[in-house]
């Protein structure tokens, strides 16, 4: 999979080496940077075990405590759920259902100017 972070023609424009190597070598060199970037980086990802819908207003459920990781108003990227979640999210609510587990409620951003 071609690395997305930088690609072979970004990089053989900023470190100026044109055709010096070939694609399969600067491509490698691109991965490997992606990689090495990714691993350092924290993703904050939680496992959604559950989601209902009642308009515009979704709810997606956890298996463990949230609190702390999300906050009202924050913007979210949504995964593997369904159609109408995935995407990014506005979390609208925080809600507590029991020592071990955690639900947001969630709309699509507004669009801003």
């Amino acid at each position: 999979m071609p690395a997305t972070y930088v690609t072979k023609a970004e990089l053989r424009t900023n470190l100026g080496i044109g055709t010096l190597y070939a694609d399969a070598v600067v491509e490698e060199v691109c991965q490997s940077a992606e990689d090495i970037i990714k691993s350092k980086l924290y993703f904050n990802k939680v496992n959604i075990v559950s989601h209902s819908a009642v308009g515009t207003t979704g709810t997606v459920y956890f298996d463990r405590q949230i609190t702390g990781r999300f906050y009202v108003g924050q913007v979210i990227t949504v995964e593997n759920v369904a159609q109408h979640f995935n995407g990014s999210q506005t979390i609208t609510a925080l809600m507590i259902t029991h020592s071990l587990s955690s639900r947001l409620k969630l709309r699509p951003p507004r669009n801003t100017p």
